[in-house]
């Protein structure tokens, strides 16, 4: 990256391109701006490391004072788990104790210009409604509204044993096993563990099709599913739930850990395969996961759900979860697809994970 390729310098401070090196300093800022939210060094290099470069482009730079302190980030990248060769999710990261300086608008004049180098039909973001600062930011700039996700959490301590305490009797009467990722791949031992994790993955992509998304969900090949969902540092596979109907996996909840967080515990994907939906397990699987955060000594779970999704938005509204401020993603239109001509880098057909 060239130096007429960074953002315009703001001040007495620089840009310049991020490295992997940088990524502890990512980390540091991005606990600084929504610390509620703070990640593990760990995880956030595992993600680095199984970034498909082959498949999806990404940029970013940094922004620097002249003591070398990293106080910005910006980013412009494919979406892999809704992938499209002319659609990127942006990011802007400013320290809190240098916002107002124009920082912030030089990172993201950069990311516009990046856009038109890429023929960019379109750039999404995402920032919590009660940020009012980055809600003006992407108004003023065209952003316009595009869908909600909910944030949610359930005081573990306060979930209603009692009203759920038939919701997996109903299903195992029913002839539905509920059993757990581990305890499957110990069952199978090593010659059985493709098989279940093939199985596995089917549900996972059955339901991840049916999710409310701005574009379609790309379906996650195999190998990297396994690679982030299954073997990620932050994976619980004795928390990762599995419903069992005649020996064929229909649905899971797999949950995960929050180590930047303590006491708190990730809800990843919940699904049910369409042949055994309205039949209570879902929610037989999300008192398993509360039982397990009981048990581990966790105080809370966190989730979120796009305010579409209804079916489990009901689930977790029943169970206790309360609703935090609201999550906006907003899109910015640059062109109409019929203005761009072919010629993208990327392969429209390729599919990136879910995750």
């Amino acid at each position: 990256m060239t130096e007429t390729d960074l953002p315009a310098l703001i001040g007495d401070m620089g840009f310049r391109a991020f490295t992997s090196d940088d990524l502890p300093a990512a980390v540091a800022l991005h606990a600084r701006i929504l610390p509620e939210h703070a990640q593990d060094v760990t995880d956030v290099v595992h993600r680095e490391a199984t970034w498909d470069s082959a498949r999806f482009w990404r940029k970013r730079v940094v922004g620097f004072r002249p003591d070398g302190h990293v106080i910005a980030v910006g980013t412009i990248e494919h979406l892999p788990w809704q992938f499209h060769p002319h659609r990127y999710v942006v990011r802007v990261m400013v320290d809190p104790d240098h916002r107002g300086v124009g920082i912030g608008s030089s990172i993201h004049a950069w990311i516009l210009l990046q856009a038109t180098h890429r023929t960019a039909w379109s750039l999404r973001c995402e920032v919590q409604e009660a940020d009012a600062t980055a809600v003006r930011f992407v108004a003023r700039r065209g952003y316009a509204e595009a869908q909600r996700n909910w944030e949610s959490r359930l005081d573990v301590a306060s979930f209603d044993v009692d009203r759920f305490a038939t919701a997996e009797g109903r299903v195992t009467d029913a002839g539905i096993k509920l059993t757990s990722l581990a305890h499957e791949l110990e069952r199978v031992g090593v010659a059985g563990r493709e098989g279940v994790l093939r199985a596995v993955h089917d549900v996972d992509c059955e339901g991840s099709r049916d999710e409310p998304s701005l574009d379609p969900v790309s379906p996650a090949p195999f190998e990297r599913w396994v690679s982030e969902v299954v073997e990620a540092p932050d994976a619980l596979p004795d928390a990762f739930f599995l419903a069992v109907d005649d020996g064929r996996y229909v649905g899971l909840s797999a949950m995960m850990q929050r180590r930047a967080t303590p006491g708190v515990l990730g809800q990843g994907f919940t699904a049910v395969v369409k042949s055994h939906r309205g039949r209570g397990i879902a929610i037989a699987l999300k008192v398993r996961t509360v039982a397990y955060a009981r048990a581990n000594g966790y105080r809370e779970i966190v989730t979120w759900n796009n305010s579409r999704n209804r079916p489990m938005l009901r689930i977790n509204e029943a169970m206790g979860f309360a609703k935090k401020p609201v999550w906006i993603e907003y899109t910015l239109q640059l062109r109409e697809p019929e203005d761009v001509q072919p010629g993208s880098t990327v392969d429209p057909s390729a599919a990136g994970p879910l995750r």
